[in-house]
């Protein structure tokens, strides 16, 4: 994996972005809210609810967190909470999905240079190892 992107092979065990996505400030959605850099292993997508590729993203995710699960993963998302609830009514989602404020978003896309969704950024132990597209064949 290259790590010329933004962020990849960084630690994220520092002040500014361990606040970033701290249980405290998200709204959860479904399941429970979690730290992804305190995690060993963790996925964390930039999505939304109008984006059609992170909608068909979503039953793989779900594979994955049913299939992994010594590896966490959390949906991100600036959307109001009632929308997504709203989208996710009615679907057993076995990962965490959380509402984050629009300025936290912002921050965690200037540090991984994100332009557009969906985006996963892959941490192990606190490190980003992949910060990209999910349909990238680096993540193979």
């Amino acid at each position: 994996m290259s790590m010329s992107k933004p962020g990849v092979g960084q630690t994220l065990r520092t002040p500014k972005l361990e606040q970033l996505l701290d249980p405290s400030i998200q709204t959860p959605i479904s399941n429970k809210p979690f730290d992804p850099i305190a995690a060993d292993c963790a996925i964390v997508e930039s999505f939304s609810t109008w984006c059609g590729p992170c909608i068909k993203l979503i039953p793989k995710l779900m594979h994955f967190a049913l299939r992994y699960k010594n590896i966490k993963v959390l949906q991100i998302s600036p959307e109001e909470p009632a929308k997504l609830k709203s989208f996710f009514s009615g679907v057993k989602v076995p990962y965490s999905v959380s509402a984050i404020p629009k300025d936290v978003e912002n921050t965690w896309g200037d540090f991984f240079n994100i332009t557009g969704i969906p985006h996963l950024v892959v941490l192990r132990h606190g490190v980003a190892v992949f910060s990209g597209h999910p349909f990238d064949p680096a993540l193979e």
